[in-house]
């Protein structure tokens, strides 16, 4: 009898871990399948996403070194929890810059529309594939060619240049190693943001000393006006 019981026992609890076996999974949990070093990040076998607890629904395939960020197969980024819906290729080794197929840019998380090409060294410095350029946030709208190594001078296709973000109209040529000091093909110069009219050949060592083709000079911002 005792024999019986104890086999009846074990009946009963290799039916009870059968049937709990077979029991299916509750609606609200997933079959991770991987669990990044960065915690609360599960990837499941459909390719979704857990961030924290909560599921992004597309298909995901990667994420970044940097915190939240995520890459599904569509191309399609995460920023965050938030989504931006381009087709996205890379993500640049400064915070929060995405560029996409179409050549867009995100600075932050804010697109740029335009056909986006490179981002320069400088923060949030960005040039198009027309040539335009983003000084901040903000586009210069003309036909960009270059950036010097001074902060916020940008030279064009057409030869204009400009100080910080406001444009010179002339046809520029090029800038000195001193600060706000720009020649055109015309050869005026500009000392700090105002053009000295006259055909300017050269800039002295000095501060502010301009000589003209004609051997007038400019002392400061103040002409002599003829060489005796």
């Amino acid at each position: 009898m005792a024999k019986l019981t104890g086999l009846t026992c074990l009946v009963v609890i290799a039916a009870f871990v059968l049937k709990c076996s077979t029991s299916p999974v509750p609606k609200d949990l997933y079959k991770g399948e991987a669990i990044s070093k960065r915690q609360n990040i599960m990837r499941w076998g459909d390719g979704n996403f857990a961030v924290g607890k909560k599921e992004v629904p597309a298909n995901g395939k990667e994420i970044s070194k940097r915190q939240n960020i995520m890459r599904w197969g569509n191309g399609n980024f995460a920023v965050g929890k938030k989504e931006v819906p381009a087709n996205g290729k890379e993500i640049s080794k400064r915070q929060n810059i995405m560029r996409w197929g179409n050549g867009n840019f995100a600075v932050g998380k804010k697109e740029v529309p335009a056909n986006g090409k490179e981002i320069s060294k400088r923060q949030n410095i960005m040039r198009w594939g027309n040539g335009n350029f983003a000084v901040g946030k903000k586009e210069v709208p003309a036909n960009g060619k270059e950036i010097s190594k001074r902060q916020n001078i940008m030279r064009w296709g057409n030869g204009n240049f400009a100080v910080g973000k406001k444009e010179v109209p002339r046809n520029g040529k090029e800038i000195s190693k001193r600060q706000d000091i720009i020649r055109w093909g015309t050869g005026n110069f500009a000392v700090g943001k105002k053009e000295v009219p006259a055909n300017g050949k050269e800039i002295s060592k000095r501060q502010d000393i301009i000589r003209w083709g004609t051997g007038n000079f400019a002392v400061g911002k103040k002409e002599v006006p003829k060489k005796q």
